[in-house]
């Protein structure tokens, strides 16, 4: 809020007031008092405004925040405004000559403000005046106290003098109550003074939330640019591709005239296409083989490293099992040692007790032996005294060098002791080496024979596509088939992703309003790292109700893909039989779902972390990975969107949330699934899907096959829009989806009995089965 109260001045303004004020006797004292007061009150009305500007720049200045050619702040009244736009020009740039010209001073507020700043300089040069006027009255109020007093004779009585007293005292008292209500005043100014600052710093802050918000929109829609021109790019590189295509149907139809007017005949012109064609293959066999030569290279690379890494880390195992055996050895001489040193000082303390015996007996024979021998030997010299002391230094002498020697001859024996135990450590572990060498040997010779045992397989498995191919030749229109990639075998046999199918796990699919049907997948197993790959045929611009190849695979051991055709605009179930069999046989790990076109290039899920290259590569072929199993939950349905530009498909969308389900029942996605090492990354996609308990689906209680529901969206290669995307499974709420997940159980059961069992291997195909009824009820696709 305002300095200026929004309601306006509340004192009074008559006419006959001001008769009075210009009469009374002291009219240049009241006049500067007011004066001054008003001074104050326009000094604090322009610092209000010069405040409201100098924060508007500085708000702008730290927040690097231009000024555009619009927006225009006053410098006099403290107001932001913008200029109008001309007449007709709403929408346009934001040049000069798009804006009205700049009306601001004739505003009301700004001529206002304009006349305080104005009667606040007309005011400031009374100062001088204002002060003269104080000294003046308060030279006069002394003067007639002065009078008073003089006028005051010695003959008036004593109630006069009373009086006078009085009226002093009541005029002292008024100007004290005049005081403290000014002061009583200024004190209230100053509160309203501080609320205002406070409100003004909640505006500040206000405000300031605003402008991050606005910076927050601006980013978003920068970010909208950049998608679009990522959209534009895309668009002008298809019309390159487009413009090619065009060209090279030019040129070869330039090339069959000029083959026509020079009269070639048909049949050179087909055998050299034929020859053409066979040096392409052998051109693509031939890439294909180096290709597998490079990879097999960079697998056994990778083992050899691996394998050095292995040695090394056996090394380091040695090496601390060895410090370990040592600070235990240490340990242990340390005891051993302490142990000995104790016994040892005891020893010699003993020894020491018995010597000082022995001395003591000594002594007294000696001291006897003396008092004999000067008793005997009292004539005796002093020669026969030396010489017997040195025999007596000659004995001590001797009897150290003993003690030495003994000492000397226990050290050895520890040491020797010492070596023994050492030794017997060594062989220890020599012996633990050996063991641990034969272990891995044994667990190299079990990797060969399963290798063995998996090429015998492939072998085997190559065989039979063989057979089925033959026999699938009659049937190369049925809607939909499922095949398993054997891993690292993949592009020696092109032909394996037709429209057949082979013994194994179990598939289907079921649409809704179509004809998407499925069959089985083949289940091989080998050691190398698969390789995903969906080359079924040449895409080509799809209209509705056209078929399109889908392939959706699982990221089980080994890898497993589901081939199947449906109809563009269809909104279709594709069911994965045999799908939850193929999870709970991982043991724990988790599983992964992606979806790919038909296309010759790697179809390995795409990399959908944040800046990842590989989405602007191959987002037109492959999805991001999608969580169908985890080590508690597996996923019952998931929602898959499929984005068309003019026929042609330019992405996968998976549509799923945690809205029908809670918390604990919600399963994130991996950004990225690394086939070869069977990793995921931390950084997870948006959203979920929900899931049901592991323990319930080993039981049987729910149907836990995998169910993709297929919407699309985009236009075909008409240019009609598909609109499908509309009925996808986010469009529910939650109380509909938890419903959906209820019922879906009788569905599956309803399911079960009108095609039979879901388990069980599958048979080669046979005829392409009638279309499934349009007319279709319930959730999941429940037979009407």
């Amino acid at each position: 809020p305002s300095i200026v109260p929004a309601e306006g001045c509340k004192k009074l303004h008559s006419v006959a007031m001001r008769g009075e004020f210009q009469q009374h006797p002291e009219v240049d004292k009241y006049r500067a008092e007011y004066e001054e007061s008003l001074l104050r009150w326009l000094e604090a009305i322009v610092r209000e405004a010069d405040s409201k500007a100098s924060y508007e720049k500085k708000k702008r200045q730290d927040m690097d925040i231009e000024w555009s050619y619009h927006e225009r702040l006053c410098d006099l009244c403290g107001i932001k405004y913008k200029l109008e736009k001309k007449d007709g020009m709403l929408g346009s740039g934001t040049g000069p000559e798009f804006f009205k010209d700049d009306k601001h001073s004739e505003d009301v507020v700004h001529g206002i403000y304009v006349k305080i700043r104005s009667k606040m300089e007309e005011l400031k040069a009374k100062e001088k005046e204002w002060a003269k006027v104080r000294k003046a009255s308060a030279s006069a109020g002394r003067s007639v106290d002065r009078q008073r007093t003089r006028s005051r004779e010695p003959g008036k009585s004593s109630e006069q003098e009373s009086r006078s007293r009085q009226r002093d005292r009541e005029r002292s008292r008024s100007r004290s109550r005049s005081r403290g209500r000014e002061e009583k005043e200024k004190e209230r100014e100053k509160e309203k003074e501080r609320e205002r600052e406070r409100d003004r710093a909640r505006e500040r802050e206000r405000e300031r939330e605003r402008e991050k918000e606005k910076e927050k929109e601006k980013e978003k829609e920068r970010h909208k640019d950049k998608d679009r021109e990522r959209d534009k790019e895309k668009d002008r590189e298809r019309d390159r591709d487009k413009d090619r295509a065009k060209e090279r149907e030019k040129e070869r139809e330039k090339e069959k005239a000029r083959d026509k007017d020079r009269g070639k005949d048909r049949s050179r012109s087909r055998e050299k296409s034929k020859a053409k064609a066979k040096e392409k293959d052998r051109s693509r066999s031939r890439g294909k083989s180096r290709e597998k030569e490079k990879e097999k290279e960079k697998d056994r690379d990778r083992e050899k490293r691996k394998e050095k890494e292995k040695d090394r880390s056996r090394s380091k195992e040695k090496a601390r099992e060895k410090a370990k055996g040592k600070d235990k050895a240490k340990a242990k001489d340390r005891r051993r040692d302490s142990d000995s040193d104790d016994s040892e000082a005891k020893a010699k303390g003993k020894e020491t007790q018995k010597e000082k015996e022995k001395d003591k007996a000594r002594t007294k024979e000696s001291s006897k032996a003396k008092k004999r021998k000067k008793a005997a030997d009292s004539d005796a010299g002093s020669d026969d005294l030396k010489d017997r002391k040195k025999a007596k230094a000659k004995e001590k002498e001797r009897e150290k060098e003993k003690q030495k020697s003994e000492k000397a001859e226990k050290g050895k024996e520890r040491d020797a002791a010492k070596k023994k135990e050492k030794e017997k450590e060594k062989e220890k572990e020599r012996e633990r080496e050996k063991e641990k060498e034969k272990a891995k040997a044994k667990e190299k010779e079990r990797e060969r024979e399963k290798r063995k045992a998996s090429a015998k397989e492939n072998g085997a498995g190559k065989e039979t596509k063989k057979a089925r191919r033959s026999s699938s030749s009659s049937s190369a229109a049925s809607d939909g088939s499922a095949e398993e990639e054997p891993a690292g075998k993949a592009e020696e046999a092109p032909a394996a992703s037709s429209s057949s199918s082979s013994a194994g796990g179990d598939s289907s699919s079921s649409g809704s309003n179509g004809n998407s049907t499925g069959a089985g997948a083949n289940a091989t197993g080998s050691d190398l790292p698969p390789l995903a790959l969906c080359d079924v045929d040449d895409p080509a611009p799809a209209a509705i109700g056209d078929p399109v190849v889908l392939c959706i695979f699982l990221s089980t051991v080994p890898l497993k893909k589901m081939v199947f055709r449906i109809a563009v605009e269809e909104y279709a179930e594709l069911l994965l039989r045999g799908s939850m069999k193929a999870a709970l046989g991982e043991k724990g790990a988790p599983v992964y779902t992606w979806a790919s076109k038909s296309h010759r290039d790697s179809a390995r899920p795409l990399d959908c972390q944040n800046g990842s290259p590989d989405i602007a590569a191959r987002e037109a072929g492959v999805s991001c990975p999608q969580i169908y199993a985890s080590p508690t939950h597996i996923a019952q349905l998931t929602s898959l969107v499929i984005n068309m530009r003019d026929g042609i498909i330019s992405s996968f969308a998976w549509d799923n949330g945690c809205a029908g389900c809670g918390p604990e029942e919600c399963m994130e996605s991996a950004a990225r699934y690394d086939l070869r090492s069977g990793n995921a990354s931390s950084q997870m996609l948006a959203g979920g899907t929900c899931g049901i308990g592991v323990s319930t689906c080993a039981s049987g209680d729910a149907a836990c096959d995998l169910k993709v529901f297929v919407t699309w969206a985009g236009t075909d290669k008409n240019g009609w829009h598909l609109s499908s995307a509309g009925m996808r499974l986010s469009k529910f709420t939650g109380y509909t989806l938890g419903s959906l997940y209820r019922k879906m159980s009788s569905g599956y059961d309803s399911l079960t009995a009108a095609s039979g069992s879901l388990q069980g291997p599958m048979q080669p195909p046979g005829p392409p089965a009638p279309p499934p009824p349009r007319c279709l009820a319930g959730p999941l696709g429940e037979p009407a």
